[in-house]
């Protein structure tokens, strides 16, 4: 039914006798079908690149931000326990300074006896390691 006509053309034209419609008109047609797809497809995959590149710097910012706060609880803690060995030694002074400043002289040997045993630890150098 397709008939063949201006067979002197550089592309033959193929006209279908029942409508009229020409090989190449349907050939663009196609070519507008595919391109549409071809674009919705890949502006699919634009939307999708954006959306993923966004994602990628709301991550990028929160692993900052997490790193930050990582830091800044290190720090805290190392000040808490600061503070912890501050209050220990605090109490180990007070501690000495009991002994120390003690002007009882004793009642009986074995008072006095412990009384310089007590006197003898405070004069050793350092302090020693309380327990927790």
């Amino acid at each position: 039914m397709c008939l063949v006509s201006n067979a002197d053309q550089v592309q033959p034209t193929w006209i279908c006798a029942e409508s009229n419609v020409t090989v190449m008109e349907v050939i663009a047609v196609c070519d507008m079908i595919i391109t549409n797809v071809y674009c919705t497809l890949f502006s699919g995959r634009d939307a999708i690149a954006v959306k993923q590149a966004h994602v990628d710097k709301l991550y990028a910012s929160l692993k900052d931000l997490a790193g930050d706060r990582r830091l800044k609880l290190d720090e805290v803690l190392k000040l808490y326990m600061l503070n912890r060995d501050i209050e220990d030694l605090e109490q180990w002074i007070a501690e000495r300074e009991v002994v120390a400043g003690s002007h009882e002289l004793g009642q009986d040997f074995e008072h006095v006896t412990v009384s310089q045993i007590c006197f003898n630890t405070l004069k050793q150098p350092g302090m020693q390691e309380p327990v927790r």
